[in-house]
């Protein structure tokens, strides 16, 4: 009989956790920001789960708004930079994988190109690369850019990426033959100039570093906008789906497995990871409370000014009990084309004041949530993977303890259940998440 098919699991790294007031329970730690040893930690307690991989989010620049508001949200606010951040981590572990967010719009392919392979390298084939098309309105301005319209970023994107992807295969797997008889480090009949000119960049080749050793870093993907999904059925191989129910999961797995079909690929060669948002406790009100205390932590202006980001309209005029109307929203979003659609849904449905929207979707992002015992998590992980709506999950913890619970009480559970693996049978990411080598596209 064929093996079990296993569920794959991430998990969305933040310093102190995902939630905005998480900082506070962390006070007697002030520097866990900066403190690679503190991410060493978190990254071993994700090893020992046998989770699949960390995963670290990035941003160009501080959040928008009032610095009154901003000031109260540890988000963005102090990163260390993501692919530093990973290669030291690949040496404080052995398995797990890596990966890191870098985003087109403000990037050079030639440089992300070498910066990726060579993580890679130094972790032994353990990274990923997330491509993400940068939203924040205050980030282009710190490349001396003007903001740019969502369906321009994607457009640039998929030349950006092909870019990538044609510099890491500048040598061949047995380039380097290192013959000392003849004198040849490496065999000149291949390496491969790149020669790309295109809209946006004009690039020669070839890079000076050996192919990387899963082939190419593994690629994740996030968007679920038109645009989003389409650029994720081109290239994506990790795709996260934030969706609430099990039934608009379904339908975005479905589509976006479909949409791989016009770009020549099998639906085997994506994984489609959820994301859950989790609070686990010996009794389902106990992770209540828990959730509820983190909540009253935050100030309203805090509140105010989330939903404001998230929402791309300023609330910061109205209490946090007063209602917010559907004509408050922008014609036009920039950043998230699914969010907007979302809240369109839900406004034009009833007003929703700006405590409840931030509750609703600015605390999950419209995730899906538990808040319970072990066996409650698993449960609905079980439910969501049998039932074919995700091959996985990113798991997102409101605070950074969060992974100890879930790694002593609810993998195993998975594991008896014979969802989950109990020990890593590869090395790289790839093998971790049942995902071929890419060819070498430019092989004489």
């Amino acid at each position: 009989m064929p093996a079990q098919r296993k569920m794959a699991i991430g998990w969305l790294i933040e310093s102190a956790g995902t939630h905005a007031a998480g900082w506070q329970k962390f006070a007697d730690q002030p520097d866990i920001a900066n403190d690679i040893k503190h991410f060493a930690k978190m990254a071993q307690e994700a090893e020992a789960a046998k989770l699949d991989f960390i995963f670290q989010a990035d941003s160009s620049s501080i959040r928008p708004g009032p610095l009154d508001a901003v000031a109260r949200n540890s988000t963005y606010a102090n990163m260390l930079e993501p692919f530093t951040q990973m290669a030291a981590l690949s040496q404080l572990t052995s398995r797990i994988g890596l990966a890191s967010t870098a985003c087109t719009s403000f990037w050079e392919p030639f440089n992300l190109a070498r910066l990726a392979a060579s993580v890679d390298h130094i972790s032994g084939g353990r990274f990923g690369w997330n491509i993400v098309t940068g939203r924040h309105p205050l980030a282009a301005p710190n490349f001396g850019q003007e903001s740019i319209g969502h369906a321009d970023r994607y457009h640039r994107a998929h030349e950006f990426t092909e870019v990538v992807l044609g510099l890491w295969d500048s040598y061949e797997d047995d380039a380097f033959c290192r013959d000392v008889e003849s004198g040849y480090y490496f065999d000149p009949a291949k390496i491969h100039a790149l020669n790309h000119a295109g809209e946006y960049y004009k690039v020669r080749g070839p890079l000076n570093l050996a192919r990387p050793p899963q082939g190419y870093p593994v690629l994740f993907q996030a968007g679920s906008s038109g645009d989003g999904k389409d650029f994720g059925a081109r290239f994506g191989e990790v795709i996260f789906s934030i969706n609430g129910t099990l039934e608009k999961a379904r339908e975005f797995y479905e589509d976006i497995k479909q949409r791989m079909m016009k770009y020549g690929r099998e639906r085997d060669e994506m994984r489609v990871l959820s994301a859950l948002n989790v609070i686990v406790r010996d009794t389902a009100q106990e992770a209540a409370d828990a959730f509820a205390e983190m909540q009253h932590m935050l100030h309203p202006q805090a509140i105010k000014h989330m939903v404001s980001v998230d929402l791309e309209t300023d609330v910061m005029d109205l209490d946090i009990d007063d209602y917010v109307t559907v004509d408050r929203l922008p014609q036009d979003a920039n950043s998230s084309k699914s969010a907007d659609a979302l809240l369109h849904e839900w406004l034009a449905e009833r007003p929703m004041t700006v405590r409840e929207l931030y509750y609703k979707f600015c605390q999950s992002r419209s995730a899906n949530t538990i808040h319970g015992t072990a066996n409650q998590v698993a449960d609905v992980m079980e439910e969501w993977f049998t039932a074919g709506v995700a091959d996985g999950f990113m798991m997102l913890f409101p605070l950074a303890t969060g992974m100890s619970d879930f790694g002593t009480k609810v993998v195993p559970e998975l594991q008896r259940r014979g969802l989950f693996r109990t020990e890593y049978e590869g090395k790289t990411l790839r093998e971790h998440l049942g995902l071929k080598s890419p060819p070498h596209r430019l092989r004489s």
